[in-house]
């Protein structure tokens, strides 16, 4: 299905749909500023479509110069290989007079063309994500500057950066000095571009050169299964690459002599081991409670027991991805022990609640743009495997036990912390293989299922996932879980900051 998707005919009617509706749009509502709003700088030859409020200018020796002369409020760069889709400058220039007047930067989405200029896929790309650009630059390709900005940014640059065109650096430079909020993404397929958005920088071994780390407590929610909490406990203690790691049990009632035979053997063993029974029905969200109520200070790692180690650096990493501008919760690449990908990141809204996407696929997916293949932030992530800052915590507080004693009790969380304005990065580099749900099996009770729909109530109730719109995911896709499907809209999406929605 997800092959499908982007295969060349739903990229042509995804193209279709958005032109028409551009049209429609400009029809209910014509924009048609007096003064030019944007300045399109291009070769001299460049097939430009007359607009109100564009000024076209023909590229000269150097970009710098071309900025400088420029009437518009914005400007935007369209190199020789580019071409604008139908509309894009109506829709650019709605948006520059209107919800972006204030932007600092916009960029927009793009068609990805063959050789022979045919429409190959679409590349739709999420709000602004500064973990997900500083690894794959999905912005340059004509990104709109306001023009004050950039002749800001121009000035400072050193002489190397003289060229036709500005390139990822001239953005990162303007990206800086810039408040998420005054960074724009317009859902429109803007340029058809037979370049796909650029990989910037490798990760893997990004924590190679750090000489100290915080200290981390993992908090494990369990009761009995006997192999796999040797298994995990093993992994932690014994295979994981870590200078300043505690691991406490929260046990809500063990009764296999082994597990508890187990527990006094590793403490012996182990002095950055503890644990604590309290044997009472089962409720996550208040096994995780008590289990932040034993941590002193630093970092927590809430880990299933079900979870199998796989590279001893996979926490190094999770916790390098806290130095991320506004990081406060990490999740991780999660497989089945099949192999196949458990969990790459939550969607928020999809079906009405939230649900994986890439759910069961190939673990080597690189995803749509190369993204499962870098850091980047999601709204949610699953706490089977959930870094949380000491800040984060000390924000946020305890786990809803009432509302969320089974389920969604993580993604209510992480919601929490996007209404907050605390970032959730995924990371591909710390890979761990997750035995789902075999500890407890699944319960098919009445009364589990009873409490199960309270749970999916409380979460669209409390978070409004069923108009919520994920800020890491596209308005063009389906929200209907199992598959990338093409969404078919009565109007154009709005333009967007990744924060849009937060509280």
């Amino acid at each position: 299905m997800m092959r499908r998707f982007f295969a060349s005919l739903p990229a042509r009617c995804f193209a279709r749909k958005a032109f028409v509706l551009a049209h429609l749009g400009r029809c209910a509502a014509p924009v048609r500023p007096a003064m030019p709003v944007l300045s399109v700088i291009c070769e001299a030859g460049a097939d430009i479509p007359n607009a109100d409020g564009v000024e076209r200018i023909a590229a000269g020796s150097c970009w710098q110069d071309d900025a400088a002369k420029a009437a518009g409020h914005f400007v935007g760069f369209l190199p020789a290989r580019d071409r604008l889709s139908p509309r894009a400058l109506e829709v650019l220039v709605a948006a520059l007079s209107g919800p972006a007047a204030d932007a600092g930067l916009l960029y927009g989405d793009a068609l990805l063309t063959g050789p022979d200029g045919q429409i190959l896929k679409p590349v739709l790309k999420p709000a602004f994500d500064p973990a997900l650009f500083r690894e794959i630059d999905y912005i340059s390709p004509f990104a709109v500057f306001r023009r004050d900005r950039l002749l800001s940014v121009a000035r400072s640059l050193p002489s190397p950066a003289l060229a036709l065109w500005p390139g990822v650096e001239v953005v990162e430079s303007v990206l800086e000095g810039l408040a998420e909020k005054d960074i724009l993404h317009l859902p429109y397929p803007l340029v058809r571009t037979a370049v796909a958005p650029q990989r910037r920088l490798e990760t893997r071994n990004g924590a190679a050169d750090r000489t100290s780390w915080p200290q981390v407590t993992v908090v494990i929610p369990s009761r009995n299964g006997f192999e796999l909490t040797s298994q995990v406990l093993r992994g932690l203690l014994e295979e994981t690459d870590y200078p300043d790691l505690k691991v406490f049990i929260q046990d809500n009632g063990s009764d296999d002599a082994r597990v508890l035979a187990l527990y006094e053997d590793t403490r012996r063993r182990f002095p950055n081991f503890s644990y604590e029974i309290i044997e009472e029905p089962f409720n996550f969200s208040r096994s995780v409670n008590r289990g932040l109520a034993k941590v002193g200070s630093g970092h927590v790692l809430l880990l299933n027991n079900d979870v199998e180690v796989t590279d001893p650096g996979w926490l190094k990493e999770m916790v390098s991805c806290l130095d991320l501008p506004k990081a406060g919760i990490v999740g991780a690449k999660l497989l089945y022990p099949d192999g196949r990908l458990q969990h790459a990141g939550v969607i928020a809204g999809m079906g009405g609640l939230a649900s994986h996407w890439y759910y069961k696929c190939s673990p080597d997916i690189p995803g749509h743009f190369g993204r499962l293949n870098a850091r980047n932030s999601m709204t949610c992530v699953t706490g089977a495997v959930m870094l949380i800052s000491d800040q984060c915590l000390a924000r946020l507080g305890p786990w809803d036990e009432e509302n969320f004693a089974v389920a969604y009790n993580d993604v209510d969380y992480c919601l929490r912390a996007y209404e907050a304005g605390i970032r959730t990065v995924w990371t591909p580099h710390a890979v761990l293989y997750h035995h789902e749900s075999v500890t407890r099996g699944k319960d098919r009770s009445r009364k589990r299922k009873a409490q199960f729909a309270s749970e999916k109530k409380a979460l669209q109730s409390l978070h409004g996932m069923k108009t919520f719109e994920d800020p890491a995911f596209s308005p063009w896709l389906s929200k209907r879980p199992g598959g990338f499907r093409f969404r078919w809209r009565r109007s154009l999406p709005a333009v967007r900051t990744w924060w849009a929605q937060s509280r």
